[in-house]
């Protein structure tokens, strides 16, 4: 039945684009130049028909006619990043003055964040008890201590760079930013002419963070270096104070976390006790309802296990928490990503980036898709060592047990997937992540264990993921024109288990990387609770919905949705059926009816008086539009609260689908996507 929804052609590119995301990547033409020399007969006969994943991967080293062409290739695997360049930086820093002489703060501000990301760092600022372990990392990728470039600027490039935009973010009231940038660039080796300024920039900020005492030492130290008395500097302060008051500590307010809307399970502690696992033969594992579940309640908070920007992404946030960038650092080594903190910055230094500085460029270059960069830092994350116990108890790790449809898995994807696998084990390789204990291309046990690993996670992380957005909406409304940007990928346990429906009874949305589940609509015990892969049945066809579902997903929806084909809404249609609950509590009769004032239950026989039941759904309607008005006026919490009890009330006594229940249900949803990232495009000047 489900092949008639389905175009191969389709499916093809969905799964290719797993693979490849950019057309112009050299991926698939390697991946399918090996094939040809492979020969459709053996991968099809021979090396499909191997048993696991280490001797898929195995095969492609040791049958004769890939072995030399694939070794060949993965040997002249080199790393590939974006260096450094005082010249640039320096360059960055003249347009970003030019910029700021003519008051362009935003211009002003990105040629000086671009010089901060260009330009090196001085080996001494690693050198103190919280960033010591870095220094061995900067050890680690064999490289002299940045900052030795002293032709320009005496390789004090980054300290002006960081100098120059602490006045700018003061000009713009980011004092807090402002603050950071001062303290690096005097640890930065700033020139001893700067210093008096610096300290006096010192003071003012922190007076702008009303943190007295230490803007009262700053200023000292501000008047010991500078070429001033001390009654012009006291009068500067007093003045450029007063200007600070007015916008005292203008940060952007810190919205309280979300937190689940009860105990947490004790099988995943992300999420709360009302939700089950259940495994069927046709549905797979899944999640259900366990008692009672009401609308709006947050059933899941959880971080990911690994999460990747996408490319798209690297220059607006922060390449650790997926912050977006106010005054964003760079790594030490490369110029290919950005952090929105030190802390972010090392974290990721101790970890991944260790390993992924120096193969981005070449990753991007490939043009792999964000989900083989997903698969590749489930490996950086974690040290070779951790790794192998992870795949000695794998049997006992959740993430092993996700779904990756190895059984549906044509000959050819596996081929390909595998060949990935061996591309991003030689780039491991060539990082050092194995401490160089193999010099060859092919790899030894423990690789090969790794590349295992790989190929794994590029199976299950196919239909895993999750997509990480942003909402963006105009300076003049939260809602009007808001729009949703993807910013990466993410892989949630708990929630992957959740499956799909057409109709879904749960929201997502996130908070930097982590991801906030809340239910849309009330649930009973052992009701699914679903989520929505992409298609839901008011916008969209059965076929086209089937199609993509079964090309991108490989499954053929069952949901109510689906099966009974409900209609698709649009605003010019109104619903003229109401679809009722019979009120007998052992009934679970729908009744459809009209202009009827009662209602014989063709299942109970009882006679329904209709009219009362017509007038709470009344009721609902009214709440809807109130919440709607609410959202308008841009007071979304309000709008959750009404419509969180109005869509319970109508689940209680009327049944889906309804057009008006519908929309309310995507108010909610923009309400919810609201209290996560979200940015506000600022108003044309």
């Amino acid at each position: 039945m489900s092949q008639i929804y389905q175009d191969q052609n389709y499916a093809t590119r969905c799964s290719e684009k797993t693979l490849q995301s950019d057309d112009e990547g050299f991926f698939l033409s390697l991946a399918d130049n090996l094939a040809e020399l492979a020969g459709n007969t053996w991968i099809e006969k021979c090396f499909g028909k191997l048993k696991n994943d280490r001797e898929k991967l195995r095969s492609l080293y040791t049958h004769e006619p890939t072995k030399n062409a694939l070794t060949e290739v993965l040997s002249n695997v080199q790393q590939i990043y974006r260096k450094k360049s005082s010249e640039i930086a320096t360059a960055r820093i003249k347009e970003a003055e030019e910029l700021l002489e003519k008051n362009d703060l935003v211009k002003s501000l990105a040629f000086y964040s671009q010089a901060v990301l260009r330009s090196q760092l001085t080996g001494e600022f690693y050198i103190d008890k919280d960033s010591f372990s870095y220094t061995n990392t900067i050890h680690f990728l064999n490289l002299p201590f940045p900052g030795e470039n002293k032709k320009i600027d005496e390789g004090n490039t980054l300290s002006l760079a960081l100098f120059g935009r602490s006045g700018v973010l003061m000009d713009m009231n980011k004092y807090d930013f402002a603050l950071a940038d001062i303290q690096m660039a005097l640890k930065e080796n700033l020139a001893e002419h700067l210093k008096g300024d610096a300290y006096f920039k010192l003071a003012i900020c922190y007076k702008a963070l009303s943190e007295m005492q230490k803007a009262t030492v700053a200023l000292r130290l501000a008047q010991q270096l500078l070429n001033e008395s001390n009654e012009v500097i006291l009068k500067r302060f007093h003045n450029q104070s007063m200007a600070v008051e007015k916008f005292q500590h203008k940060i952007t307010r810190k919205t309280d976390e979300p937190k689940l809307s009860g105990a947490p399970s004790k099988v995943f502690p992300s999420a709360v006790e009302t939700l089950d696992l259940k495994e069927t033969p046709i549905m797979g594992r899944h999640i259900v309802c366990k008692g009672k579940i009401k609308s709006g309640e947050t059933l899941v908070v959880e971080p990911p296990y690994v999460a990747c920007l996408v490319p798209e992404a690297y220059g607006t946030f922060c390449q650790h928490c997926f912050k977006r960038l106010v005054a964003p650092i760079g790594c030490p080594v490369c110029s290919n990503v950005a952090f929105c903190s030190l802390t972010c910055r090392n974290e990721a230094l101790e970890t991944y980036h260790k390993y992924e500085c120096k193969i981005l460029e070449l990753l991007l270059g490939s043009g792999v898709s964000v989900l083989c960069h997903l698969a590749l830092r489930m490996i950086t994350q974690k040290k070779l060592e951790e790794n192998m116990r992870l795949y000695q108890n794998r049997r006992e790790e959740h993430v092993f047990s996700l779904c990756t449809n190895k059984q549906k898995r044509t000959a050819k994807d596996f081929f390909r997937r595998t060949v990935m696998a061996a591309f991003l084990l030689r780039c491991l390789q060539k990082v050092g992540y194995f401490n160089d204990e193999n010099g060859s291309v092919v790899p030894n046990e423990t690789e090969t264990t790794v590349g295992e690993m790989l190929l794994f996670n590029l199976q299950m992380l196919q239909f895993n993921a999750h997509e990480i957005y942003e909402k963006i909406h105009p300076s003049t409304h939260r809602f009007k024109g808001a729009k949703i940007n993807y910013i990466g990928v993410g892989l949630y346990p708990t929630v992957a288990l959740f499956n799909h429906q057409c109709y879904p009874s749960v929201t997502r949305y996130f908070v930097g990387k982590n991801i906030v589940v809340n239910a849309i609509r009330p649930l009973n015990d052992g009701e699914l609770v679903a989520e929505n892969y992409g298609p839901v049945f008011t916008k969209k066809h059965l076929a086209a919905r089937k199609n993509f579902l079964i090309s991108r997903y490989w499954f053929d929806c069952q949901c109510p949705a689906c099966v009974q084909n409900w209609p698709l809404f649009t605003l010019e249609k109104e619903d003229t059926t109401v679809r009722l609950r019979c009120p007998n509590k052992n009934c679970d009769n729908i009744l459809s009816t009209m202009n009827e004032t009662e209602k014989k239950c063709s299942q109970c026989n009882d006679v329904v008086k209709v009219e009362g039941i017509k007038k709470k759904l009344k009721d609902c309607l009214d709440q809807y539009h109130l919440a709607l008005e609410k959202m308008h006026e841009m007071q979304p919490d309000d709008s959750i609260q009404i419509l969180t009890r109005a869509l319970d009330t109508f689940h209680e006594i009327a049944a889906p689908p309804h057009k008006e229940t519908h929309l309310a249900e995507e108010t909610l949803r923009a309400c919810y996507a609201d209290r996560g990232n979200t940015f506000q495009v600022p108003s044309k000047k």
